[in-house]
C-alpha cells in the first residue's frame, strides 16, 4: 500500500544525490585550503641567499696541488653601460672589521682543468660563525693563458654547496667564480657568486 505522507522514490534519490554532492564539495574545499596552506608554509620556510664578492689572494703549490687563500671585505660593485665606454666597472671597499675568507685546495689536471674543495667563512677576526663548504664538479675548473708570454691566465669554476653553518645552515645551491691570475697563482682576483636556498 502506498503511504501518502512518505517521500517518493525520486525525492529520496534527490536527497541522496544532494548529500553526496555536498559532502564531495566540502571535502574538495578542505583539500584546496590544505594545499594552499601547505604551499604558503613551504614558501615561508625557505629563504634565498645570494651574493657576488671580489676576492683577492694567492696560492702556494707543491707539484700540482695548491693551497689558496683570499679575502673580501664589504664592497660595492658598480657596472655602468654607456654609449661612450660600452661598459665600465669598479669595486669600492665600503666596510672594515667584518670580512669573508676563502680557503681552498685546488688540484691541477693535465687537460687545462682543475678541481677544488673549499671553505668560505664570514664574520670578524674573533667570530666567524657563518660558513659555506663547497666541492667543485668533476673537471669543474678551467683555465687558459691569455698573454703571448703565458704570464697571466683567466679561469672559471663551478661547485656544489656541500655544507653550511650559521646563516648558511641547511644551504643547498652552487658557488661559482671567474677570475684572473699570474700563471703561478701567486696573486689572483676572483669574482665569487653564491646562489643558494636555505630550509628554515
Amino acid at each position: 500500500d502506498s503511504c501518502p505522507a512518505c517521500p517518493s522514490l525520486n525525492t529520496l534519490l534527490l536527497l541522496v544525490a544532494y548529500v553526496v554532492i555536498h559532502t564531495f564539495l566540502v571535502m574538495l574545499l578542505q583539500s584546496l585550503v590544505l594545499a594552499i596552506a601547505l604551499c604558503v608554509t613551504i614558501q615561508a620556510d625557505q629563504t634565498q641567499q645570494e651574493f657576488v664578492l671580489q676576492f683577492q689572494g694567492g696560492c702556494t703549490f707543491e707539484k700540482n696541488v695548491g693551497q689558496c687563500q683570499s679575502k673580501a671585505s664589504s664592497q660595492t660593485l658598480r657596472a655602468l653601460v654607456s654609449t661612450k665606454d660600452a661598459v665600465s666597472f669598479d669595486v669600492t671597499q665600503t666596510g672594515f672589521g667584518t670580512y669573508a675568507i676563502m680557503n681552498s685546495t685546488i688540484t691541477i689536471l693535465d687537460d687545462g682543468a682543475y678541481e677544488e674543495k673549499g671553505l668560505i667563512t664570514l664574520g670578524t677576526h674573533f667570530n666567524r660563525d657563518h660558513v659555506l663548504e663547497y666541492n667543485s664538479f668533476k673537471n669543474g675548473g678551467r683555465f687558459i693563458h691569455y698573454t703571448e708570454m703565458h704570464e697571466q691566465m683567466a679561469y672559471s669554476m663551478h661547485a656544489n654547496v656541500t655544507r653550511g653553518e650559521g646563516k648558511f645552515a641547511g644551504a643547498e645551491g652552487q658557488v661559482a667564480y671567474q677570475g684572473y691570475a699570474t700563471t703561478d697563482f701567486q696573486t689572483f682576483t676572483n669574482y665569487v657568486t653564491l646562489i643558494a636556498s636555505i630550509q628554515l
